[in-house]
């Protein structure tokens, strides 16, 4: 069968063909160039959700009193945290804030950090050198915190435990020392405590009196110079 087709439809046919590949492999850049706007969009909405993460467990592992900071995390995962899935990581450390464990608080925050890391596509970065980049600021340096808001936990218990001991070890030797060899311990022990007592009354008031200076305006400020420092130097 054929057609009888003027030389106008012939060349608007042969244009036609020579367009379709061309307005194909348009239609295709323009739908990747869209994804990857959409991936960078999300990797945004990722950072902008961590760094509110980051700056909570800072405020645990620095002291903070980590009930006044469940309303920045409330907020942050009703902002941006439904396109990240994050919801069950948020509640954990919602929980986790609510008690007294910050060590517990600390990694709530770092696994909350992860999970926000793989909403986002920042874990899926497919260039190696920032992905490792990325790898550090939301997987090892969060980790790191954590562990060391653990470590200062157990410091602090240890050193309990150590200052406990020794003030048995050293109260024993006082008393020990003033009974002496001869004397019957159920009829001078009373007597012997008095040193003890004494020192802890000592102790008691060298302790008030360093953390009255330890809260005057010159020892705040101090410390807000030496907090400065660190926090530029970091």
């Amino acid at each position: 069968m054929r057609f009888n087709l003027t030389i106008a439809a012939k060349l608007a046919i042969a244009y036609g063909l020579f367009l379709a590949p061309i307005a194909y492999l348009g239609y295709q850049m323009v739908a990747d160039k869209e994804a990857n706007i959409g991936f960078a969009q999300k990797e945004i909405v990722g950072v902008d959700y961590i760094a509110e993460v980051r700056a909570v467990q800072d405020a645990v592992v620095r002291g903070a009193v980590m009930a006044g900071l469940a309303e920045p995390i409330k907020a942050n995962e009703a902002a941006r945290g439904g396109d990240l899935k994050t919801g069950p990581a948020s509640d954990a450390l919602l929980k986790a804030l609510a008690g007294t464990d910050r060590p517990a608080a600390a990694q709530a925050g770092a696994d909350l950090i992860s999970k926000a890391a793989d909403g986002s596509n920042l874990t899926l970065d497919p260039d190696l050198d920032s992905f490792y980049t990325q790898d550090a600021l939301t997987v090892k340096v969060p980790t790191a915190v954590a562990g060391v808001a653990g470590l200062a936990a157990a410091v602090a218990s240890t050193s309990r435990q150590v200052g406990a001991s020794l003030g048995v070890a050293i109260a024993g030797a006082i008393v020990s020392a003033s009974l002496g060899a001869d004397t019957i311990a159920g009829a001078g022990f009373p007597a012997a405590t008095h040193a003890v007592w004494w020192i802890v009354l000592g102790s008691g008031l060298a302790v008030g009196v360093l953390g009255w200076l330890a809260n005057t305006r010159r020892a705040q400020t101090s410390a807000r110079l030496t907090a400065g420092m660190m926090e530029t130097a970091v």
